[in-house]
Order: C-alpha cells, then structure tokens, then sequence
C-alpha cells in the first residue's frame, strides 16, 4: 500500500509545479472594493511580504488600515491577450507563456474596481500604453480593441514577490 500514497504524493508535486496559480494580497475596503499590493505564486508568502512591508512606518497602509476589513490571500485572475480575436482570455496553461510579462490593468470583464493580471509581450504592452493615453474617441484606430483606450495598464511589469506600496497598478 505504500507505493501507491508514494504515487499520489508525486502526482500531487508534479501538477502543484506544472499548474501555476498567481496569488494576490487583497486588502477589502468598507465600501465593497478591494485592490493588491503583491502577486506571488505562492500564498503564505504573500502574508510575509505584507508583515515585512508593514513594518515601515511610510507604508501606505497605515493611511488606509481604518478603512480594511479584511486582508486575504486569494487567487487573481490572469489573462492573455489574444491577437486574433483582439481580446482577452483566461489563461489555463501558463507553461505557454514565453516571451511576455505580467502587467496590472482593472477587472475588464466585470463592473468590479478591482485589478487583474494580463500577460502581454513588451509590443503589445508598448500598444496598449499608447491607446490608453490617447484622448481622442472619434479617431481610434480601429486595429486595437477598445479595451485597449478604455482601461489602464501598468506602466511597468509586476514582479512576484514584490510588495508595491502604491498597489500593482502603480508597478
């Protein structure tokens, strides 16, 4: 009976390394939002990070503590960027993912202020920067996805394991 817990258990460690799972540290506000400091693979790193980053007493979350009710490590859903189709999609395989980086934008797909990762190379990050600062509605060029002109992306990657003080959208 021991070789097949000794199966089970090897099993368990090649999908826990094989299916990749982005957590984020969510702080939930008394007005029903909630946004993120840090991404980690990994939750129970995400609660150091945050105990290590409160420690300084710069850190914007003293400002805001009196308006958290709770703080959470949960997963934050991940998308890529689909050419063909010019939208957004959940990402199931992120073994795929090679040549891009992991960028913060707002929760697209809902009505919920909340951020979510997207998985963009660097030309259609660069792409969406350019749609995101340009003001004017009636010439949009019609190659980009209006997502691209209507939400924000962060102007930089965002790191796993890195505590961003000003939150991920501000990486």
């Amino acid at each position: 009976m021991m070789p097949n817990l000794d199966i089970k258990i090897i099993i368990i460690i090649l999908l826990y390394y094989i299916i990749k799972m982005y957590y984020a540290l969510w702080y939930y506000f008394n007005d029903g939002e909630r946004s993120t400091n840090s991404i980690s693979l990994d939750s129970k790193s995400l609660d150091i990070l945050h105990e290590e980053s409160i420690k300084n007493p710069d850190n914007l979350y003293h400002q805001y503590k009196k308006y958290i009710i709770s703080i959470k490590s949960e997963p934050i859903d991940c998308y890529i960027y689909n050419d063909k189709y010019k939208n957004l999609e959940l990402i199931e395989n992120y073994n795929d993912l090679l040549n891009g980086k992991l960028y913060a934008s707002q929760d697209l797909l809902s009505n919920n202020l909340t951020e979510i990762l997207v998985y963009l190379t660097k030309e259609q990050h660069e792409i969406w920067r350019k749609c995101a600062n340009f003001n004017d509605n009636e010439n949009r060029d019609k190659e980009y996805p209006d997502l691209f002109y209507d939400n924000l992306i962060s102007l930089n990657e965002v790191e796993v394991n890195v505590y961003y003080n000003d939150g991920i959208m501000n990486a």
